[in-house]
């Protein structure tokens, strides 16, 4: 497609981590896309692109740490929550309508289900990877989603890795 820019994965040094992949570069502006021995990639917004959207490159040598933290996303909790609530709410009307299920109680039924499934989907995927690059006058940050925790893990490794061979690895006290 024209108008777009270069995969990260082109640096001219060795590749430490892609930590977003290309289609996830529209919804991640001002996030670290990529980190190479050389390179920090960044996703900035450019409003005279088709794509707007640029790859911006910052020298590594200029970053100060590298801090890694483990978070967890209590949204999703919340959200979990919220809808287990709505299940048992609609549980609670099914044994309040007319003792047993009927045709009428169905949609009811497929309610529960589908909301105990979804609550139960945001509780289990509840934990992310943050990292942050500081520069001398700013701070890059990357957050994996939360419900690809176990799937970024390699490259928040990596990234982790690479920072405690230069000796910049800040693990974070939260």
């Amino acid at each position: 497609m024209e108008g777009r820019p270069e995969k990260p994965a082109q640096f001219d040094s060795e590749l430490v981590a892609e930590l977003l992949d290309q289609q996830e570069y529209p919804s991640n502006i001002g996030k670290v896309a990529a980190l190479s021995s050389r390179w920090i990639c960044l996703v900035k917004r450019d409003w005279h692109e088709l794509t707007h959207f640029r790859l911006e490159y910052i020298e590594m040598q200029d970053c100060q740490a590298i801090e890694y933290q483990k978070e967890t996303a209590w949204y999703r909790i919340l959200v979990a929550i919220v809808f287990f609530g709505a299940a048992l709410f609609l549980v609670s009307m099914l044994l309040t309508d007319s003792g047993r299920p009927n045709t009428q109680s169905a949609p009811l039924i497929v309610g529960v289900i589908a909301l105990a499934v979804i609550g139960i989907r945001f509780i289990t995927s509840t934990h992310r990877h943050v990292i942050r690059f500081e520069m001398p006058d700013e701070t890059f940050t990357w957050r994996s989603p939360a419900i690809d925790f176990d799937s970024r893990a390699d490259a928040a490794h990596a990234v982790q890795e690479y920072a405690r061979n230069r000796g910049i690895l800040r693990q974070s006290a939260i």
